[in-house]
Formats: C-alpha cells, sequence, structure tokens
C-alpha cells in the first residue's frame, strides 16, 4: 500500500539492489564515449530521460514536479543515502551529502565515477526538456552535490510544453 501523495512508479523495482549497477553504467557510458563520441552518449541519455521515464517527464513538461520528487525520494531510500529533499513554492533542492554511486565506486576502487554526476545532469535536462522548470546540479565537495529544480517559466502550456508566444 502506498502513502497519501505518493506515486507508484511505473519503473520502481523491489528486487535485491546490486550496487555494482553503477560501475555497469559508468561501463557502458565509457563505451559509448570511446566508440560512438560524447554527442551519441548524450542522445541515449537523453532519449532514455525522455522515453524511458516518460510518464515523470510528462507530469514535468504539465508543470507537476510530484513524479520527479518520488523518483528522488525512491532511489535515495532505496540506496540508503544521506540526503534531504526540500520542497519549495517553484521547485525543490535535494541536497546529497554523500551519494551512493560514487561511494560506491569509491570503495571498489572504481575510477571515473564523475562521469556519474555528467549522466546526472543529461538526465535532469531531458527531464526538464519542454517543460517550465530546470534542474541545476551543483557539486558541492567530495561525492556530495545539490540539485535545485526551479520553475523558470509560467507561459508554458499543460500539454505539449511549448511556451505560450504572444503577438505583438
Amino acid at each position: 500500500m502506498t502513502e497519501p501523495n505518493v506515486h507508484v512508479l511505473r519503473y520502481a523495482s523491489g528486487g535485491e539492489l546490486h550496487r555494482d549497477f553503477h560501475a555497469s553504467i559508468l561501463d557502458g557510458a565509457n563505451y559509448m564515449l570511446d566508440n560512438y563520441g560524447e554527442e551519441a552518449l548524450r542522445e541515449v541519455v537523453f532519449e532514455t530521460g525522455t522515453k524511458v521515464y516518460k510518464t515523470l517527464h510528462e507530469k514535468l513538461v504539465a508543470g507537476d514536479k510530484s513524479e520527479l520528487l518520488s523518483w528522488w525520494r525512491y532511489y535515495m531510500d532505496r540506496e540508503g543515502a544521506d540526503y534531504t529533499l526540500e520542497e519549495t513554492d517553484d521547485g525543490a533542492v535535494l541536497t546529497v551529502k554523500k551519494c551512493p554511486a560514487l561511494k560506491h565506486l569509491e570503495n571498489r576502487n572504481i575510477p571515473g565515477g564523475k562521469g556519474l554526476c555528467t549522466l546526472t545532469r543529461i538526465l535532469n535536462e531531458a527531464f526538464t526538456s519542454g517543460s517550465p522548470y530546470e534542474i541545476v546540479m551543483e557539486e558541492t565537495g567530495d561525492g556530495s552535490c545539490r540539485q535545485t529544480l526551479r520553475r523558470i517559466a509560467d507561459n508554458f502550456r499543460t500539454s505539449g510544453g511549448k511556451p505560450l508566444t504572444t503577438n505583438p
């Protein structure tokens, strides 16, 4: 049973958490970079953010941040992250004190974990593409970051996410 105001995420898994998933994602991203280039990697991650996470993206386009906040909570809680999530009038602030993915990679002596931060930035761009929001990610220290969701426009339609324009 879900709590009130908690969205059931279509991509949430209740199975065993395998932290080496993060290393696999990093390896896949590095393979894409080495063999197809940065633009191809951006395209794959962007498509993931708009098509795999379709409902999350569509809700942001419609001006609804609720599914993104549920997604952030779900993954941070699932991985035992030390984080806070504060809703604001025009968005939210996710503060991660120690990223569980980066922590796992460090513990396994797997280099290049900061590449996951780049993937997160691209994914955030995809989530907010065509929406009245943006997510600004700021690395604040060793494995910590702040992701700020903020409304950047009020003149978006609730379907299609295109800015309204007026004729002069």
